[in-house]
């Protein structure tokens, strides 16, 4: 299969197109576009899917033909399945508006060549040079998670131990209260909620050690993992590029990506629990109330007037909050419905993914709302669930026994969690999802470009 799949309107972009093959050929970069790809007597719609599941980059050429197709927007729907897996370069060769549907897909993808300067040789040589990178880079991280896959399973064959422990003791405020009948008795306690001690974010994982150290793996880009001299530490949240931990003392740090203020919570005091979203972070107060920092776009941080919040949790571009009395508030991004939580009632747990929110009801089942294309918000089915996570495009669920479920996106396996026992606690990331089991050991499925699910030899980390 080659590495770049060019979607194109054929009649309007053919000499362009061919001017970019010719550029990627002297590079090495192998390529696949429908003139030469499709042969006679071939399905198109047989042909096309696989070369956009294993494609490396997804070049989009953008002109008034593009945006009037409806193969260009088939094919773009199916990379726009694929998300993070691959790169969707969107390559501007005539000025044009965007089509309703591409401004569906694009919405926070950047455009090459927007302003169409300079000369076209010139941009098709720019073009060529930056698919040839990220080739590249993406061929060399296979190879290393290849790798790191390798040396995961030989630890995890090394060091799998079995433990018949059948009590989790696991109390903050009333001695003896176990585990399970904690989250089923939420309305009685306190707005002090159980603290998330593993916790994923886009690209990395973070996790608490019973010594109050934090360990982290993953993507490093922006100091998101630099947690090796953090202590005193009582809970930790994982965002898209920036992590969050909150101290003994009631006061909250944050280290990572900063470009929207998600970080400025130094003078932050009183807080009981914390929650970072993709580029906003959410603090609920002792008493109640909730502070948050970051992007607004979406006014997803104006929660200055909630009150009686037990929990809160950051999603993509939406807040949600569970109040004292089992009901629920959201404020943020509502395209597809997932702020649309006002008539639920006896909730004891909620958790935002990017586009979809999940609440846990205190009869162990679950509701969900929001977009729900690949199946994440199917959970109706669901009975004697303990905990939940919603992530980008896939919900988990973690039972009473131990054992958890998921459903949504699993394009990368981060639902295959059907074999999981002893589990205690649970966190969807992107791509991934960790689970942690009651012998304080870590495990892992999913996307593992970045080395996020290298949590094999984690040990000790806190139960929640």
């Amino acid at each position: 299969m080659a590495d770049v799949f060019i979607s194109y309107h054929i009649a309007s972009a053919k000499a362009v197109v061919r001017q970019i093959a010719e550029q990627l050929d002297r590079r090495g970069i192998t390529y696949w576009y429908s003139e030469t790809g499709v042969s006679g007597g071939e399905d198109f719609a047989r042909t096309v899917p696989p070369q956009i599941r294993t494609c490396k980059v997804f070049l989009l050429i953008l002109d008034e033909g593009a945006a009037d197709s409806f193969h260009v927007e088939n094919e773009l729907g199916l990379a726009f399945k694929r998300k993070r897996a691959i790169t969707i370069l969107p390559f501007r060769i005539q000025k044009c508006a965007l089509s309703e549907w591409m401004g569906y897909y694009l919405p926070h993808t950047q455009i090459m060549n927007n302003e169409l300067t300079p000369p076209l040789d010139k941009r098709i040589e720019e073009l060529a040079d930056r698919i040839a990178d990220i080739v590249a880079k993406v061929k060399a991280d296979n190879e290393a998670e290849k790798k790191a896959k390798q040396k995961a399973e030989r630890k995890e064959k090394k060091f799998r131990k079995a433990f018949l422990l059948i009590i989790l003791c696991l109390s903050l405020f009333v001695s003896g209260i176990g585990f399970y009948r904690l989250y089923q008795k939420h309305k009685e306690l306190s707005t002090q909620w159980i603290h998330e001690t593993i916790s994923s974010g886009a690209f990395h994982t973070v996790g608490l050690r019973e010594d109050g150290t934090v360990i982290a793996v993953g993507r490093d880009n922006d100091g998101q993992c630099n947690v090796s001299d953090w202590q005193d530490v009582v809970a930790v949240s994982a965002g898209s590029g920036h992590t969050v931990r909150l101290r003994t003392d009631g006061r909250v740090v944050a280290i990572g990506s900063n470009n929207y203020g998600q970080c400025n919570i130094m003078d932050w005091r009183d807080i009981v629990s914390v929650s970072a979203g993709e580029k906003h972070t959410v603090g609920l107060r002792k008493d109640g109330t909730v502070v948050a920092v970051g992007m607004n776009y979406n006014s997803q941080y104006n929660v200055s007037e909630w009150r009686d919040i037990a929990a809160v949790s950051a999603g993509g571009y939406h807040t949600v909050g569970l109040c004292k009395d089992g009901s629920v508030v959201a404020v943020g991004y509502n395209n597809v419905g997932q702020c649309d939580v006002e008539e639920w009632r006896n909730i004891v747990t909620v958790s935002a993914g990017v586009y979809h929110t999940v609440g846990l009801r205190e009869d162990s089942t679950v509701l969900a709302v929001g977009y729900n294309f690949d199946g994440r918000c199917d959970v109706e089915k669901w009975r004697d669930i303990a905990a939940v996570s919603a992530g980008w495009g896939h919900t988990v669920g973690l039972h009473k026994d131990g054992t958890v479920v998921a459903v949504g996106d699993n394009s990368d396996g981060q639902c295959n969690v059907s074999d999981w026992r002893d589990i205690v606690a649970v966190s969807a990331g992107y791509g991934h999802t960790v689970g942690l089991r009651k012998d304080g050991t870590v495990v892992a499925v999913g996307k593992n470009e970045d080395r996020q699910c290298d949590v094999s030899d984690w040990t000790d980390i806190r139960l929640p």
